[in-house]
């Protein structure tokens, strides 16, 4: 069986029990209009995507861009995107920034963006993406603050962290090898996982939480892009799934 087929089941299991597995869709890493974003756009083909957009080095060309591809809405990406961690894992909002500084960044970015936004009449979705999906809990607690509403990571949400988190749970590259395609068996177990454990009830996670697919346009590889393509079509062809809308989604999470 390929692994296709057994997340076309796995979808066959939520029609057969009168329910519907709920997606979302974040692309990271936007600044200005590209022939990446360009892309895209056709392939999400009307469906929502959050875009999560890097404040410091956003030009409002962006903005002209998204006025006209209005399934999908600017979201704030950290501040500049830079890397302040001293060893480890990189990260803009770590233990080794002062809290007032990270928190100055998270604020001056929701501002910027918002004007960008209301400039040209287009909603910003109420997410903050910390780069590299990483950010202590000390700042994530206080981002509401800030302007956004809502912190969106990598992984299951927990059941109390519902109205505080909107995460993402798959992603067709392979960061170790210079984005490739990271294959159809490591891109689609740990969305199906997160299907089978919230249909299966798992007290661990919060199972209202919708499936996030996470995507970088301006990484992907052919192969990568096949596979979006085909997820996302598939999505909106089973009876058995179906992508949010930012109103839906964005409800689920705040209420």
């Amino acid at each position: 069986m390929t692994m296709w087929t057994a997340f076309s089941r796995e979808l066959d299991l939520w029609h057969d029990a009168g329910r519907v597995a709920t997606f979302w869709w974040r692309d990271d890493d936007a600044t200005i209009p590209s022939p990446a974003l360009d892309r895209l756009a056709l392939v999400a083909d009307g469906r929502p995507v959050s875009i999560a957009v890097i404040p410091e080095p956003a030009e409002p060309s962006l903005f002209e861009w998204l006025s006209n591809h209005h399934n999908l809405a600017p979201a704030q990406h950290g501040w500049s995107h830079r890397n302040f961690a001293t060893q480890g894992k990189k990260c803009e909002f770590g233990i080794d920034r002062k809290l007032t500084e990270a928190l100055a960044d998270i604020a001056s970015g929701w501002q910027k963006l918002s004007h960008l936004a209301e400039a040209h009449s287009i909603n910003l979705d109420p997410l903050f993406v910390p780069p590299w999906n990483r950010i202590t809990p000390a700042i994530a607690d206080q981002v509401p603050e800030q302007g956004p509403a809502i912190v969106s990571l990598y992984g299951a949400r927990k059941p109390e962290d519902s109205s505080r988190r909107l995460n993402t749970h798959f992603d067709p590259a392979d960061w170790r090898q210079d984005a490739q395609y990271l294959g159809d068996e490591k891109t689609l177990s740990p969305a199906l996982n997160h299907l089978m454990a919230k249909r299966q009830g798992n007290p661990a996670i919060d199972t209202e939480e919708p499936t996030g697919l996470l995507t970088h346009h301006l990484r992907h590889d052919a192969e990568s892009w096949d596979f979006i393509a085909r997820f996302a079509d598939m999505i909106s062809e089973h009876p058995g799934s179906q992508w949010l809308s930012f109103g839906d989604r964005d409800a689920r999470v705040v209420a």
